[in-house]
């Protein structure tokens, strides 16, 4: 694979009411989560599904795995390698529905919809999702049965929609810049160094871009096969240099860069946004997986409701539907699964 995805890499390596004052976090605790008949390789991306919660593996050859919160029980699935209802790496999961939610594989550039009920498991046939201008998406996410929104190294675009025949339907924005210097890049040069997260509510009708690297924040609403840019936040941007030659393009990073937005979730009320703000040059001293304490919490409007200090620093979050628990994946000093019970936000 050619060296576009270095970053890519790095990134996954690497109840009461209470209402708090601008500037003020509230800090909750964890409860760690004792599996009884299994343990976590290397968890990424986690979702909750209808009392379950359901993730990325990154190390192990059962690339995807449930809990089963009423037992206390992991349950392995989704093998890797290249035949059928297999998986080479699979990079981000997508909530759906009650029973249903989708796995994105970054490298076999597949969407597979796959439904837990009753334990049991079945996949859907993969939707390919790449095209001669969508060939290098970092992510891709369902809007409904036929359109699908990537988000990639694309020649002039930030977003593409596609169709179910992998169709370029069509396309809106380009990645940020801080100055017009920057701007005169190549997008897909820009792209590797805003590559971030999206997350999407529960209805698919709002989207929310957070940067890996800075601190970046977009949200958009879906109209059909378009966005609507509702509010964009661009405090912090990312030092890079670019590398562009037959061999391959990257944007390599300043160990000064600070780590923004390192997991993010939402549901229909709020998105939820775990942030570092930590030097990279202090991960790699301390070779250390991204990892951060602080979440801040936003309505879809773009305005900051909330702010909580974890008491254990984490890797990836998801939120209930009912915004009552959050759940992570903290090393502590293994990977383990902690909930932490949310106050009320007061609107």
């Amino acid at each position: 694979m050619r060296n576009v995805y270095l970053v890519l890499i790095l990134c996954c390596l690497v109840g009461c009411n209470h209402k708090t004052e601008e500037g003020k976090s509230l800090m909750v605790t964890h409860e760690s989560i004792q599996l009884k008949n299994d343990y976590l390789g290397k968890p990424g991306p986690i979702i909750e599904l209808d009392k379950k919660i359901v993730g990325i593996d990154y190390e192990l050859d059962s690339c995807l795995f449930y809990i089963d919160m009423e037992t206390d029980s992991l349950y392995r699935f989704g093998p890797r390698g290249v035949g059928p209802g297999e998986f080479i790496y699979p990079y981000t999961i997508q909530h759906l529905d009650k029973n249903h939610f989708g796995i994105f594989d970054l490298q076999a550039r597949k969407y597979t919809q796959i439904q837990i009920k009753n334990h049991q498991i079945h996949m859907e046939t993969p939707v390919p999702v790449a095209n001669d201008k969508t060939s290098q998406s970092f992510d891709v996410k369902q809007i409904s049965s036929n359109s699908y929104l990537g988000i990639g190294m694309y020649p002039k675009e930030m977003f593409v929609f596609m169709d179910s025949l992998n169709n370029t339907k069509s396309s809106f924005f380009e990645f940020p810049y801080k100055d017009s210097s920057e701007k005169a890049l190549k997008n897909r040069l820009r792209a590797m160094a805003y590559q971030g997260r999206l997350v999407l509510n529960t209805d698919r009708n709002r989207l929310a871009f957070t940067s890996i690297w800075g601190e970046i924040f977009h949200i958009y609403k879906v109209e059909k096969d378009s966005l609507v840019l509702l509010n964009k936040s661009e405090k912090v941007y990312p030092k890079y240099t670019v590398e562009d030659s037959q061999d391959g393009y990257s944007a390599p990073m300043y160990g000064s860069n600070i780590v923004g937005y390192i997991s993010s979730t939402a549901n229909n009320q709020y998105i939820y946004l775990l942030y570092s703000g930590t030097k990279l040059e202090d991960y790699a001293k301390a070779l250390k997986e991204f990892d951060a304490s602080t979440i801040h919490v936003f309505n879809w409007e773009g305005k900051k409701v909330q702010t909580f200090t974890l008491d254990i620093p984490c890797t990836n979050i998801c939120i209930s539907s009912d915004s009552q628990v959050l759940w992570a994946i903290a090393n502590n000093p293994d990977p383990e699964l902690v909930k932490f019970n949310l106050p009320t936000i007061e609107k």
